[in-house]
């Protein structure tokens, strides 16, 4: 049975997945199995307002057992050490293991006492460096253009941070990206030889290895955040945040804030996110719209960074 490794942990899962996740070496951390799971009887705790097909993207019920998650085409059900899952009438294991690895993963963290956020990060010198954006900010293709530049890549699209005894971490990702053709292309490569992340979605997976990039697979202390904003025409620039705006931003790209207020972890969260703003800085990243400023960008972005951790 394989053991893949992903943000940290070793996945106890029986199934092939379409992303290159390494073997762990070391037992499970977290048993991920087929259950015989139903539908609580409780009203939900939260049911999001967004879905696809006339179902909610998620629904959160508490039951004795744990957390129950219900998604469109699989059920879960979260436990401290275990996840398990029942497909609908019709399985679908692509899009089961990209829930797991986002939407699932990212509820049984915060359930644990972590804040999921949307941001990819990159390793500079020892510390995680945060881009948040939105699903269409660009976050994934200037960290992928950052690792060419020779940072290795540390999380992507989902970052875990949580407290630590010496501050505030961020958890490692896995070793891939899900990245637009648009972007897949201005990296040198061939989307259409790329595995697709979903028959539905038109993003590819793509490895460190095929990015010839390196990726940092530890807990690293949080070094700085950056909210990249592409501007056209606009010049490369960087702005500092103060403290009250940084804590806004952190709140706005953390995954679900309706969710972790329903489930009455908004409290916990706020915590983590105020020491996170203020033991690093919090950056206006402006950035010249066009992947064909990419490389020119990524390699002055990379530069500055590297003087200011040194």
């Amino acid at each position: 049975m394989p053991l893949y490794r992903a943000y940290g942990l070793a996945l106890d899962y029986p199934d092939a997945v379409q992303y290159p996740l390494p073997l762990a070496g070391s037992g499970p951390a977290v048993a991920i199995r087929p259950a015989d799971l139903r539908v609580p009887a409780s009203e939900p705790c939260f049911v999001s307002p967004w879905g696809w097909r006339d179902v909610p993207s998620i629904t959160v019920r508490r039951c004795p057992e744990g957390l129950h998650l219900q998604l469109y085409s699989c059920d879960y059900l979260l436990r401290g050490d275990s996840i398990g899952y029942r497909d609908w009438p019709e399985p679908d294991p692509d899009l089961r293991a990209t829930q797991l690895l986002g939407a699932v993963l990212s509820v049984w963290f915060e359930a644990n006492g972590a804040a999921a956020i949307h941001a990819s990060s990159v390793e500079v010198d020892g510390r995680a460096v945060l881009f948040l954006a939105s699903q269409s900010g660009g976050k994934s293709t200037l960290a992928a253009g950052l690792t060419r530049c020779g940072l290795p890549l540390h999380a992507d699209d989902v970052a875990i941070l949580q407290r630590t005894p010496t501050g505030i971490g961020v958890r490692p990702g896995f070793a891939a990206m899900r990245l637009w053709p648009a972007s897949v292309a201005r990296l040198g490569l061939q989307a259409e030889a790329l595995p697709l992340v979903h028959p539905r979605a038109d993003k590819r997976v793509i490895s460190v290895e095929q990015l010839g990039a390196g990726f940092s697979d530890r807990v690293l202390p949080l070094g700085g955040i950056f909210l990249p904003e592409r501007r056209e025409n606009g010049a490369l620039a960087m702005h500092p945040l103060p403290g009250s705006a940084s804590i806004i931003e952190l709140v706005r790209h953390s995954f679900s804030a309706r969710l972790v207020e329903a489930m009455g972890w908004q409290p916990g969260r706020m915590s983590l996110l105020a020491e996170a703003a203020a033991r690093a800085p919090v950056t206006r990243l402006t950035v010249p719209d066009g992947l064909h400023q990419l490389d020119d960008a990524c390699r002055a972005i990379a530069a500055r960074l590297r003087e200011g951790m040194a």
